[in-house]
């Protein structure tokens, strides 16, 4: 059966109740908040398969974590909570067939890249996306934030999400609201640390004492939702200080 191409949509899934769940396409983008007052998205990935929103449990996605979960081989490697979000936020530009396809080739194509199996070496900071190459200089794999994996992807199609000469200054505060995932790697002992393959915050890009120029997972959603049937694809979002 032919699905029905989709409206463009951007919404916070826990205001939906449950008669009011949609089908949105793999490569959707999901999000989920950290636990905070001022409710920033936290994080964020894309769903690997057609999923009715708003879900009871955790959806499957691709996603930087970390650790990386990008194609069968690496979704393979990981654990199933790795595997998998709570959605609460979402966002759908109607991606076409050949968009799709086109993301999905690229997925394969970082799928058989070969890097470290301790997460944080396959995670990065700043820049979203950062090549790892060898003495001579030659590519051998990527290390993404969650939101510069889901840059990349879209990149993949054609589609340029982020300007990313306009990112706001990002301090200490923002940071650790916005980035859970760095704050509790540097709450924990040494042994996890290297046993994760935590470095410091040097080896994830955040040189010097700040502020920084950081893709937050939300400029994502900010993103997404200027998309419309009359301007499907805008040109990269140029951000203003500080959206989240």
């Amino acid at each position: 059966m032919k699905r029905k191409r989709r409206r463009f949509v951007t919404k916070r899934l826990n205001s939906w109740t449950v008669d009011g769940r949609e089908e949105f396409s793999e490569f959707s983008v999901v999000g989920s908040f950290a636990d905070n007052p001022e409710a920033f998205v936290s994080h964020a990935a894309m769903l690997k398969d057609f999923v009715e929103l708003p879900a009871q449990a955790a959806v499957a996605v691709w996603h930087m974590g970390p650790p990386l979960v990008a194609g069968e081989r690496l979704s393979s490697e990981a654990s199933e909570r790795a595997r998998e979000i709570q959605a609460e936020i979402v966002g759908d530009i109607a991606l076409s067939i050949p968009e799709r396809n086109k993301m999905k080739n690229w997925i394969a194509k970082v799928d058989k890249q070969r890097r470290p199996r301790p997460p944080f070496q396959q995670y990065v900071i700043q820049p979203p996306m950062k090549w790892e190459r060898s003495e001579k200089g030659r590519k051998l794999y990527q290390r993404f934030s969650c939101a510069g994996f889901v840059i990349e992807c879209f990149v993949a199609a054609g589609i340029n999400l982020i300007d990313s000469a306009s990112l706001p200054a990002v301090d200490e505060q923002l940071l650790s609201a916005a980035y859970p995932v760095l704050v509790r790697i540097e709450q924990t002992t040494p042994e996890a640390q290297a046993k994760f393959g935590f470095k410091g915050r040097g080896d994830l890009g955040l040189v010097d004492e700040g502020p920084w120029p950081i893709v937050l997972a939300g400029y994502l959603f900010h993103s997404l939702q200027r998309a419309s049937s009359e301007n499907p694809r805008p040109a990269a979002h140029a951000l203003l200080p500080c959206a989240s």
